[in-house]
């Protein structure tokens, strides 16, 4: 599965948190900044804008595309063939088997994340920050491998894989994963009801937003990981939005492959 960051923070922040200038970076200021990452699960660079698609594929992405312009883009980088070795990487800093999970996490398997590896989280936490995961996880959905175990003060979301956009106790399709029910959790908790207008992604952000509203004004700085599923299988959408696009895709993707080709050119 292709992964793309939608913000990226400096390897250097992290490496001023961790590495041997830490001293010297505190003695310049202080006050140690607030850091938030976003993941989009399974969506390709080429998708966005920013990196050549957007309105060309039909799926504007402005937001993405401003952060883009304002901040710092990666054109060399690489991601491993698969969701849980990505994000075992980036939550460790680490190949992936290294971390023990180079392959896709299934529930039966031994593969996981190892207990002596250190995340992201854990590091921020030891350092004053105050740490949050929203959305979806998929690096072990027990203890001691859930991300409360794992430096994270707060959690909400789908601890394994990915689940029903507008109802995630529904279980999955029987021919895709035998109707198995994914485990949604909040900080270890079980959530098995949702209202009729719930979305992940709205849910997910909101429960961001809130975050940010209670840490923001707070004097601890804060460490948010906003892992969002969209668009991962089953990729649904709330239908004003599918109609909204329904018709810019009627010409098939070969053809709005050759209009970006000859856009970028």
């Amino acid at each position: 599965m292709r992964l793309l960051l939608q913000i990226l923070f400096l390897g250097t922040l992290v490496m001023a948190l961790t590495g041997p200038t830490t001293q010297f970076a505190y003695a310049q200021d202080d006050k140690k900044p607030n850091v938030v990452l976003m993941l989009s699960d399974n969506l390709g660079y080429g998708d966005v804008g920013a990196y050549g698609g957007g309105e060309i594929r039909g799926m504007p992405t402005p937001n993405i595309d401003r952060l883009a312009a304002e901040g710092l883009r990666f054109t060399q980088f690489l991601v491993e063939p698969g969701c849980t070795p990505s994000r075992a990487g980036l939550m460790t800093g680490r190949y992936s088997i290294r971390a023990g999970l180079s392959k896709i996490l299934l529930r039966g398997t031994t593969n996981t994340l190892k207990e002596a590896e250190v995340t992201l989280a854990e590091v921020f936490k030891s350092r004053g920050y105050d740490t949050a995961y929203l959305g979806k996880w998929h690096l072990g959905s027990t203890h001691p491998n859930r991300p409360t175990d794992r430096g994270f003060e707060e959690y909400y979301g789908v601890a394994s894989g990915c689940c029903n956009y507008f109802n995630p106790a529904k279980p999955d399709p029987v021919f895709y994963n035998g109707g198995k029910r994914r485990p949604f959790l909040h900080n270890g908790n079980p959530v098995t009801k949702f209202p009729k207008d719930y979305y992940t992604t709205d849910a997910f952000t909101d429960h961001a937003v809130q975050f940010l509203d209670e840490c923001g004004s707070g004097e601890d700085p804060f460490f948010l990981y906003l892992s969002h599923c969209a668009p991962h299988f089953p990729l649904q959408a709330w239908p004003a939005d599918v109609e909204k696009y329904r018709a810019r895709y009627e010409v098939g993707w070969t053809e709005i492959r050759r209009r970006r080709s000859r856009d970028r050119c």
